[in-house]
């Protein structure tokens, strides 16, 4: 991937407004700003900096071994009544001002949405309405990504199973998450 064209929209006028992004070399990729991105670390039945939450108390959180997509661990959140089911970690720090892409990996088996509950497995901003696209069904390990300008220094963002008003059921891995800064091509 040499670019990604991102938050196309019109404009006034019949015009049309983009961003792209362009890729930098991987010897200069930005640091993760996230802890324990891959789930490695942790205490229990717990990965460090991580921590799960739902809407409806009956979702099963599960710190993984057996299914992953790299290392030696993962997250699952299991739904088997519709639910809004996520891992969550806090990010502060952040610069209102800075564009961020939040990337995950996830796997899913029976994943089940419908006309009124739209989304599945994805990765969000928690607080607003902003995720990646949605994945449903069952699947292999699949990336996804979303663009973001956090309206706060300190943020919360999701790795899930569900979203606002969309429970769904089924189960969904999570594994390598990345939270980096985007660089414009202008700067």
């Amino acid at each position: 991937e040499i670019f990604r064209i991102n938050n196309v929209q019109w404009v006034g006028a019949g015009g049309i407004g983009f961003d792209v992004q362009v890729a930098p070399p991987s010897a200069n990729q930005p640091n993760n700003l996230l802890a324990n991105p891959s789930f490695e670390l942790g205490t229990n039945a717990t990965p460090a900096a991580w921590q799960p939450d739902a809407f409806n108390p009956s979702a099963v959180f599960k710190w993984e071994t057996q299914t992953r997509k790299e290392g030696n661990r993962s997250v699952s959140i299991s739904a088997a009544t519709p639910n809004d089911a996520r891992w969550i970690q806090s990010v502060s720090g952040l610069n209102t001002g800075q564009t961020y892409q939040l990337c995950g990996w996830a796997r899913g088996e029976n994943i089940v949405t419908t006309p009124d509950a739209v989304i599945g497995a994805s990765v969000s901003v928690m607080g607003g309405f902003v995720h990646s696209d949605s994945l449903s069904g069952t699947f292999d390990w699949k990336q996804a990504c979303v663009i973001f300008r956090p309206e706060q220094s300190d943020t919360t963002l999701a790795c899930r199973l569900g979203f606002y008003g969309s429970t769904v059921t089924g189960k969904a891995w999570c594994d390598n998450l990345s939270l980096i800064p985007v660089k414009s091509a202008f700067e």
